[in-house]
């Protein structure tokens, strides 16, 4: 069996880290709760070519990013014991290859390998079992082909629900589930 995890927003609590970042940049603050697009586009009016070169600045800078949630690497590695092989699986531009490896490294998160699919490409193309996701989009491309999305809960996905959706309030209820899961098969 293998799941699969996102970075940005369910590892990573980039979208924290932008709002700070663009509220100092405005001198206006922007809270995480009104972002009603992972994207951050159309939640913000803002150029959509400035907020990805912010979002570009939140990963070089990556020593200051912190996880979604403290207990991560525990929880990963849990998961890892439990005999499943872990993806982290991004739709981060290549660009931020060596700044995602770092952070993954320094916050001693596990997995067994790191798939880059960049912007355009479906994650619903990866062969795992599970996904943990944050996008709507990609959850719903997952499940259609008959798998099971764990939606992290977000603002900008409070609406997703249903079917093979199964809703996180913290990553740690992936351990119930997944148990609940392997025992239904």
């Amino acid at each position: 069996m293998s799941i699969a995890f996102d970075v940005d927003n369910v590892l990573a609590d980039t979208i924290s880290t932008w709002c700070d970042k663009i509220s100092k940049l405005i001198n206006k603050a922007i809270l995480k709760d009104q972002i009603k697009s992972h994207k951050i586009v159309g939640s913000v009016k803002m150029n959509p070519r400035y907020i990805y070169k912010i979002l570009d600045d939140v990963w070089r800078e990556w020593e200051q990013l912190p996880m979604t949630e403290e207990a991560i690497p525990t929880i990963m590695s849990d998961i890892k014991s439990l005999g499943y092989h872990i993806s982290i699986v991004t739709s981060r531009p290549i660009r931020s290859r060596p700044f995602v490896i770092k952070w993954l490294s320094t916050n001693d998160i596990y997995h067994d390998e790191l798939i880059f699919l960049g912007p355009y490409r479906s994650k619903s193309i990866i062969d795992n079992d599970y996904l943990v996701d944050d996008a709507p989009e990609h959850i719903i491309q997952f499940i259609s082909t008959g798998r099971i999305g764990f939606i992290y809960s977000q603002p900008w996905n409070a609406g997703i629900d249903g079917g093979n959706i199964i809703r996180l309030n913290s990553i740690q209820e992936v351990l119930i589930h997944l148990s609940d899961l392997s025992d239904e098969l």
